[in-house]
């Protein structure tokens, strides 16, 4: 994984998290530069084979070997496509690692074996197997539960691994499992962290994933220090104290959040939420020993810059605001390119010139219905590295508004020694000139208030200023923050000139008021009631160069909540209910479905239809009469249930079913797949599902209809066969056949109610004996 992936991962989760602190965001961004300092997966030259203790051919011994005696494989060189490197590792590039790919494709299969070997202990780091059999159908469900791959999982471990899997502590990612748990996998991931003094180092793991239907290790990663020292515990402020240090260094802001809903894929945001945040500007880390808040640089939290208007600048501001001109009709490709010349003429005088331009209607904010747009591609106009220094263009299509303008940066360029031109300060001042000329409406609603922590930058030994100035207004409501609405504008620090503008603002969005929230007190004990500080190591680079970086492990404190599934919640201003990053409210998560189905006939496909979300294991009740949406939302779950496809799914024609149902989206996709008919008449989905119904469905989701459809051929074996109604014979009898279907003594019961037990296993059965259904 390379650092790139890395941070936009970290961008991805602080996003979700945006309503907590940017304090986080940077402080997250910066544990992950600490690690990934250097350049990762550089080839290393030749001679610097000289540096590892482990040769190429022994590291190959190594890698073969274990393919040998744990895999049972052995790697024909005649057969595979290969490829040797000694390089730094993707994901701890202090490491040197010796990485072999065996790549190997013909008409009858395809394996991809990637190994990658520690290339000073011989450690075994990293490998990868897939294998696809052509013209060979695979189950899309597992065959074991699991809790029988994770035994798996710590026998495979315990033969690779034996010494450091007696260090090592399982982390069960509730987390994973509640919010993603929709993109279903027959294969089992499990993670194993390091532990060391009896407290956690989360910078040491390791991972396994095992395929749900042949028991077998597909992937393994292990990240591990051996160098590393490790303080003692003995001098640590307790843990009470620290608590006390998050309480008094904590507030509680106001602030509104989106709320979304899981179930659909729609970035549209209807509604917000107001809550109390945890506000971290002065760090999210206590030092165990100092009692300091610190970063992952090992500096305090305390050296930063504030600049605000003063109250005298905000009435001389908007008293010369001039309002900026919008169109009233929809302007045309000419138009466009007149007003973007303009912009670009304003801001950068004739150096940039127009390669091209295009229309589109683009989610802008993400968050709002689409918007008619044109954008544009802007080059230097002295031919000169047109395509490295250039940059797009985006504006309103209806108004003529600048929505986004962005230029392409070398991040090569940072390593450049220049004089710059700007102050921090400067640069603030740039930016608050630039939102009244283009977004005049927008600057009494924006949060002009901006924090600076200044960032020391050493390139191959030397002291570099910075080259970048970044900053983030965000949208103000009733004085609270709304996080996912502002205006963001960044400098080139050597040139003076702007190198990115984005306006995400949502007109259409209701805010609820103000009034009979808790207190701010009241919500930071709620806070605390659930966020508890907790000991544990993490790695500090202490060098300012961070191409030479010098890693120090040091016991800290960080909050983390051991009874929720979330890495830190909100708390309802209203309520004082927990709230997750997605605006909803938290429910306690009690594991009742083992101890419900504990014993039960049915117990083993009952785990692993919950584990794979096809059930659903909160509501799901064994001897209850299934109804025909419940069943309905089961095989959609089955075949596949990706929100994403209602954007191209045709609307339902159902006379009882609204676009605001929450079961819009699943009854879309079943439309899609074809389990039930897109008619304009009213869905009954809250009627009992007969048995011979249940069967229809199915068969229709093996895409056996047209089949099942020609009944004449078929006889049933049943003692009550005469009571299967005779246009459900085809699908009873193809059911039958494949045997998915759960009998009675001889006996279908066409016309009994479903239970969802019954239910469930058809469909285990029917997943694990039809292979690769079509999607």
């Amino acid at each position: 994984m390379t650092i790139k992936r890395l941070l936009s991962i970290l961008t991805v989760i602080v996003f979700m998290l945006g309503s907590i602190s940017s304090a986080f965001a940077a402080d997250a961004v910066t544990a992950v530069k600490a690690e990934l300092a250097v350049p990762v997966g550089a080839k290393i030259n030749p001679s610097d084979e000289m540096n590892v203790k482990i040769s190429k051919d022994e590291a190959k011994k190594i890698a073969t070997d274990i393919l040998k005696n744990i895999f049972d494989m052995e790697i024909d060189e005649k057969k595979f496509q290969s490829r040797i490197e000694l390089r730094q590792d993707y994901e701890m590039p202090r490491k040197y690692v010796w990485e072999f790919r065996w790549d190997m494709h013909n008409s009858e299969k395809s394996m991809n074996v990637h190994v990658s070997i520690d290339g000073n202990t011989g450690k075994l780091v990293r490998i990868n197997r897939h294998e696809y059999i052509h013209n060979q159908e695979q189950s899309i469900i597992a065959k074991i539960t699991e809790e029988q791959a994770k035994k798996i999982a710590e026998k495979f471990i315990n033969k690779i691994n034996p010494d450091e899997f007696k260090e090592v502590q399982f982390m069960d990612n509730h987390y994973m499992k509640y919010d993603y748990g929709r993109y279903r996998s027959p294969n089992y991931y499990f993670r194993y962290i390091r532990k060391v003094n009896g407290i956690s180092f989360d910078r040491n793991s390791i991972t396994v994933e095992v395929d749900g239907r042949t028991g077998t290790v597909t992937s393994y990663n292990f990240r591990w220090d051996y160098d590393l020292q490790f303080s003692s515990l003995d001098k640590l402020i307790p843990k009470e104290k620290a608590e006390e240090i998050f309480n008094a260094k904590t507030n509680m802001k106001l602030r509104y959040v989106p709320i979304r809903d899981q179930e659909k894929y729609s970035n549209k945001i209807n509604s917000v939420r107001l809550v109390y945040a945890p506000d971290f500007s002065f760090g999210y880390m206590l030092d165990a020993e100092k009692g300091e808040m610190i970063d992952y640089t090992s500096k305090t939290t305390e050296d930063r810059k504030v600049k605000d208007l003063t109250q005298n600048e905000k009435e001389q501001l908007l008293k010369n605001l001039k309002p900026i001109h919008k169109s009233n009709k929809e302007i045309d490709n000419a138009r466009a390119e007149v007003v973007i010349k303009s912009i670009l003429k304003e801001l950068f005088n004739n150096k940039y010139e127009i390669e091209r331009i295009e229309y589109e209607d683009r989610n802008i904010p993400w968050d709002s219905e689409a918007v008619k747009t044109w954008s544009a591609r802007f080059v230097p106009k002295d031919g000169l590295s047109r395509y490295e220094h250039g940059g797009s263009i985006t504006i309103n299509a209806m108004t003529e508004e600048l929505i986004s303008l962005y230029r392409y940066y070398d991040p090569e360029m940072d390593a450049e020694e220049f004089e710059p031109k700007l102050t921090w300060e400067q640069a603030y001042d740039k930016a608050i000139q630039m939102i009244a000329k283009y977004f005049p409406d927008k600057l009494t609603e924006l949060e002009t208030e901006q924090t600076y922590r200044p960032q020391i930058h050493i390139i191959n030994g030397k002291k570099m200023p910075e080259r970048r100035f970044s900053f983030n207004f965000t949208r103000m409501v009733n004085s609270i923050q709304y996080p996912n609405n502002s205006i963001s504008i960044g400098f080139d620090i050597k040139t003076g000139e702007m190198t990115e503008l984005r306006c995400n603002w949502n007109e259409e969005i209701d805010f609820p008021n103000i009034s009979d929230t808790i207190t701010e007190e009241e919500a930071k004990r709620i806070f605390f009631e659930t966020h508890k500080a907790e000991l544990t190591y993490t790695m500090i680079n202490k060098n300012l160069d961070d191409s030479k970086p010098a890693v120090e492990v040091k016991a800290v404190y960080k909050l983390n909540s051991p009874t929720i599934p979330y890495p830190m919640a909100t708390i309802d201003a209203f309520t004082g209910k927990l709230i997750n990053y997605d605006g909803q409210e938290i429910v306690e998560q009690k594991d009742e479905f083992k101890e419900k189905i504990k014993g039960h006939w049915a117990e083993k496909q009952l785990t692993i239809l919950a584990t794979q979300n096809i059930i659903d294991a909160k509501n799901f009740d064994p001897d209850k009469e299934i109804t025909t949406l419940e069943f309905i939302k089961m095989m959609v779950n089955a075949k596949g249930y990706h929100p994403y496809m209602t954007r191209e799914a045709e609307d339902l024609n159902f006379t009882n079913i609204t676009k605001d149902d929450e079961n819009y989206g699943y009854l879309q996709i079943a439309v899609r797949y074809g389990l039930i008919e897109n008619k304009a008449e009213e869905f009954n989905g809250d009627s009992n599902l007969t048995r011979e119904n249940m069967a229809e469905i199915l068969i229709k989701f093996l895409n056996y209809d047209t089949l099942a459809k020609s009944r004449d051929i078929f006889t049933l074996p049943f003692e009550d066969a005469d009571k299967v109604s005779p246009d459900k014979i085809g699908y009873v009898a193809i059911g039958k056949g494949l045997d998915i279907f759960v009998g009675s003594n001889g006996k279908f019961r066409p016309k009994d109610n479903t239970t969802m037990v019954e239910a469930a296993v058809t469909i285990y059965n029917a997943l694990s004996n039809i292979k690769n259904i079509n999607r």
